[in-house]
């Protein structure tokens, strides 16, 4: 039977080891740390025979720290071909590609979403996007040698901040194809390169070679600062923006997927209200956005300019002789079906209609009132009569387009 001295000693020795292990296991590993260890793992030879299936513990400590792994990855590849040891060569690149490029600067910066879309945001750590020289407009010209610090993505009236002065954004609206066509950006608002202040963007060159002359003393990687050899950033033609939105004011989107606005005008001391916003400025944004044909002679139209999908339900009467006399009004009911925000959807009324009233109704998805309006039109009306939603889904609204 142990007595309590021996219990003692054992309870000392088992914290120690617990001291020991439960460190490591508590550092959860970094988005960078976790892509360095797959493009390790089966794909990297740690000998000059070729083996690629890595102990996993090697592996993740060549990536341990990591910040850039095409650079670790590089140095332990250059280690193996000059002395095949992979133990030498893990120790002697531990520093490699795990310098900051830049050091953060505290400073908040806020990407606001008031348009008809979703956004995907990424900050990247300074220096970490990187502009490989040409036309700074373009997308295509910027790469990076490492993974986001964060993603997130933003709906309609949802915001994404970041703690630094100098992280880089790249916004992309999913599934649309630019080339930098259908975005407007308001005079004033810089992308690219053109922000690349405090070493946020960095730039391939030495001593402004390839580089704008206004970022040539700012932003310009001087030798062995950063990997010449990025990877392109994907997905390149959904990119909306890339830059800097600034420690000052927001950077806002606004607008349709199809017709993009861009403006850093809102300072960043501001509250965002989007229930006013959006029946203020998303609305008069896209209420001339319109979709679905030309209306016919005798249609209603309903132009949804709301941040949530609605439809609009028509319902006319037309004459049924069911013989000896018996004429009923039956009622036709013809629906626009739910259409999102930018869209619009004509219905044509015949004119061989009961001389009853046209019941219109328009019914929002998800918003916290169904049915948004309930209308009605004279049968002999003609022309065309067009009816919108408009508002958010917490405070739903419409009426006549005009």
């Amino acid at each position: 039977m142990l007595n309590p001295s021996h219990l003692h000693r054992l309870f000392l020795y088992g914290s120690i080891l617990l001291s020991q292990v439960l460190p490591l296991a508590a550092q959860a590993e970094t988005p960078e740390e976790i892509a360095c260890y797959n493009d390790v793992q089966g794909k990297v030879a740690w000998n000059q025979k070729g083996t690629r299936t890595w102990g996993e513990d090697n592996a993740r400590n060549l990536c341990k720290g990591v910040v850039q792994r095409a650079k670790r990855i590089s140095c332990f590849e250059a280690g193996i071909l000059s002395h095949n040891n992979w133990s030498k060569a893990i120790s002697d690149c531990a520093q490699t590609g795990g310098e900051a490029i830049t050091a953060i600067v505290p400073g908040k910066q806020c990407i606001y979403n008031r348009g008809g879309y979703a956004l995907t945001v990424q900050w990247y750590n300074p220096g970490l996007i990187v502009f490989n020289g040409g036309d700074a407009d373009d997308y295509s010209k910027y790469s990076t040698p490492g993974t986001p610090f964060r993603t997130e993505k933003i709906a309609l009236g949802q915001t994404s901040c970041t703690d630094a002065a100098n992280r880089a954004a790249v916004v992309r609206i999913i599934g649309q194809g630019f080339l930098n066509e259908g975005i407007t950006i308001a005079v004033g608002t810089s992308v690219g390169i053109g922000t690349g202040v405090l070493g946020a963007i960095a730039c391939v060159g030495t001593a402004g070679v390839g580089c704008p002359a206004a970022v040539a003393g700012v932003s310009v990687a001087t030798a062995g600062a950063i990997s010449a050899v990025g990877l392109a950033l994907p997905e390149v033609k959904e990119i909306a923006y890339i830059g800097v939105p600034g420690s000052t004011n927001y950077l806002d989107f606004s607008g349709t997927a199809w017709n993009v606005g861009i403006s850093n005008k809102v300072p960043l001391s501001q509250t965002r209200n989007f229930a006013k916003e959006s029946a203020q400025t998303v609305a008069s944004s896209i209420k001339d956005f319109v979709t679905g044909g030309t209306p016919g002679p005798r249609s209603i139209t309903f132009n949804n300019q709301a941040g949530y999908v609605a439809e609009m339900v028509v319902i006319y009467q037309i004459y049924k002789d069911f013989g000896n006399g018996t004429i009923i009004p039956i009622p036709v009911t013809k629906s626009s079906g739910q259409i999102s925000l930018g869209f619009s959807k004509h219905i044509d009324i015949p004119v061989e209609i009961a001389n009853l009233p046209i019941s219109v109704f328009i019914n929002g998805v998800g918003t916290t009132k169904n049915q948004i309006l309930g209308a009605t039109v004279p049968a002999n009306f003609s022309g065309n009569r067009c009816f919108k939603s408009f508002g958010t889904i917490f405070n739903p609204q419409s009426s006549n387009c005009n």
